[in-house]
């Protein structure tokens, strides 16, 4: 076999010896060569010297494709623009800020309620915008529209919640407030005896007829020396001004000053129960201590001695007997000269009863 490349176009052949000296054209380039006759060459670059009695092979160029300059060609390159989600970040932002500050009441209602009524409104517009663009960028919308409704639903539901709290302890203030009212009002309601000898309570009476307005009656105008009750019957039994005997431990003595000393004599009337008696004692910050006063509006305190010192016949703490009476001291303050009417209140709270029992010493009788 003889190996050859074709001059023209380097592409490598293999023809049988035979063929040594003959013409043919190149499989790759159609280019017409010549088969070298020595076997030994296998490349053969340029071609064999050819004998001056051989008429030399015309020679044919290669038709090389001429290269024509294009024309110049426009071309419009459409470039889209990046799609930008700003509505939505932004109502994100407004969205994280407004749910942090709705937890805290009171403040939630000015700052987290505005802040997430805008990022509210600033996501629903980019939620349509998303959905024109056929759903991009559409979960920031959507992130933010949740985390602003709920700094919105927080402060109007906290708010509904104290507004009916409140409401409710209002209601309930104003349940105690009447109640302690009520309450004042049985233990200071007056306990007379009218001219019958009959106790009477003073109650508040409500005429539907128009009548001219009159000041209400006094609760002394029936009080006299004498309270006779359904369950108790207090009196009077006498008043002097002079020295109060007290005892002590060292034993009995007198006051320096003089007062108006009281004797009361308080009787069970029930068949059957006992009476606890505590006694009418000035004491401090006591409901059960009794008072006194005049006609002219004239205060007059209780007497007070030192926590060694007792009040003989003063009642401290009695059990009173069904038909039983004891006997209690009140010294006070020695009143004015000009004082007709010596007016004492005795709380019914010192027997266990509601109300404040009204009586009436004649100064005039009044030993001194």
């Amino acid at each position: 076999m003889i190996k050859f490349s074709c001059p023209e176009c380097g592409h490598g052949m293999k023809v049988p010896d035979e063929a040594a000296g003959k013409r043919g054209k190149c499989k790759k380039c159609g280019e017409t060569v010549q088969v070298p006759k020595s076997q030994k060459a296998e490349i053969i670059t340029q071609p064999p010297p050819m004998d001056f009695d051989e008429a030399p092979l015309p020679s044919r160029r290669r038709k090389r494709p001429t290269h024509r300059e294009a024309s110049p060609v426009s071309v419009e390159i459409h470039q889209e623009k990046p799609v930008t989600n700003s509505l939505g970040i932004a109502a994100l932002v407004l969205g994280i800020i407004a749910l942090l500050l709705c937890w805290i009441p009171f403040i939630n209602l000015i700052t987290a309620l505005p802040l997430g009524g805008i990022g509210l409104i600033l996501s629903l517009i980019g939620l349509v915008m998303a959905i024109t663009r056929k759903g991009t960028g559409i979960g920031y919308p959507i992130a933010a529209g949740t985390l602003n409704f709920i700094a919105v639903l927080v402060p109007i539901i906290m708010t509904a919640f104290f507004t009916a709290a409140a409401g409710t302890a209002v209601s309930a203030i104003d349940e105690a407030g009447k109640e302690i009212e009520r309450r004042e009002s049985e233990r200071n309601k007056p306990l007379t005896t009218n001219a019958d000898g009959e106790a009477t309570e003073e109650t508040e009476v409500t005429d539907t007829t128009e009548e001219p307005n009159t000041e209400p009656a006094s609760p002394w105008d029936n009080a006299s020396a004498i309270y006779d009750g359904e369950l108790v019957k207090v009196e009077i039994t006498g008043a002097k001004i002079g020295k109060v005997d007290l005892k002590t431990f060292s034993g009995e003595s007198t006051s320096e000053d003089d007062f108006l000393i009281f004797t009361i004599n308080i009787t069970n009337k029930q068949e059957a129960k006992k009476m606890d008696f505590r006694g009418w004692k000035a004491e401090t910050f006591d409901d059960r201590a009794a008072t006194l006063e005049d006609e002219h509006s004239n205060q007059y305190h209780g007497a007070r001695f030192s926590s060694a010192s007792r009040v003989q016949g003063q009642a401290a703490y009695e059990s009173i007997y069904p038909q039983k009476s004891v006997g209690d001291v009140l010294p006070f303050e020695v009143p004015v000269d000009a004082a007709k009417e010596l007016r004492l209140k005795l709380p019914a709270a010192a027997y266990g009863e509601e109300g404040q029992i009204h009586l009436i010493y004649d100064a005039g009788e009044v030993e001194r």
